[in-house]
């Protein structure tokens, strides 16, 4: 399967690691964006610096992302395979890789809510929402997840909330999918979160993990 985006956004091919459906069962899937490079954590690629338990960042994050939902979509770049990443195949683990190289997280997401889409209407019309997770968040607590999970709905959109300090994962309902298809450069959801506030759930969070990222070698791991 092969969709295209609109002139200057990626497209993208979407693939199963293993071959397999994931479960239907599930209304909620979560996509880790995890396309880009940043630039302030120098030459190296930050999706392998080791955390303090050993892990590679982004393999961390996958399993963190998985108390959320069993169910994520992978976003990398061109011709990178989950295996990058010592992640054994499940059926609740997909690819979906750019076919254009962008560090741009807008990019990332309209190609994975176009996916989505398609999704839904062809083969999956129990999704109900998605979640953004951004690659580099590991920390992410599991009750949080069970929090935010809890209140995901179609005509919803949820979004942690830390000491007043908002974070991820933000939820976004299927309803608002089609206005995700329209994200490019670094957009990210805060416009659409701006433009829907009276469908905006903002949950108040004990945990810091919904705003701790790993942005330069610094950065506490």
């Amino acid at each position: 399967m092969r969709s295209s985006g609109q002139s200057g956004t990626p497209a993208s091919t979407p693939s199963r690691e293993d071959g397999r459906h994931p479960s239907h069962a599930t209304p909620l899937i979560c996509v880790v964006a995890a396309a880009g490079r940043s630039r302030r954590f120098g030459a190296a690629d930050k999706r392998h610096a080791r955390l303090e338990d050993g892990r590679r960042l982004l393999a961390a994050s996958l399993a963190a992302a998985a108390e959320l939902t069993p169910r994520r979509l992978v976003v990398l770049g061109p011709g990178e395979s989950l295996a990058d990443w010592a992640r054994a195949p499940s059926a609740s683990l997909e690819l979906l890789s750019l076919e254009r190289p962008s560090d741009a997280l807008g990019d990332s997401l309209s190609a994975a809510f176009r996916w989505l889409l398609q999704q839904r209407q062809q083969q999956s019309p129990e999704l109900t929402a998605a979640a953004v997770w951004l690659g580099d968040m590991a920390w992410i607590s599991a009750p949080t997840c069970r929090r935010l999970a809890a209140s995901a709905r179609a005509d919803r959109l949820v979004r942690p909330r830390f000491h007043g300090r908002p974070g991820h994962p933000v939820i976004v309902g299927c309803d608002f999918w089609p206005e995700m298809t329209q994200l490019h450069g670094q957009d990210g959801a805060r416009a659409l979160l701006h433009r829907h506030r009276q469908a905006l759930l903002e949950i108040d969070v004990d945990d810091p993990g919904v705003v701790r990222d790993l942005d330069t070698p610094e950065d506490p791991r």
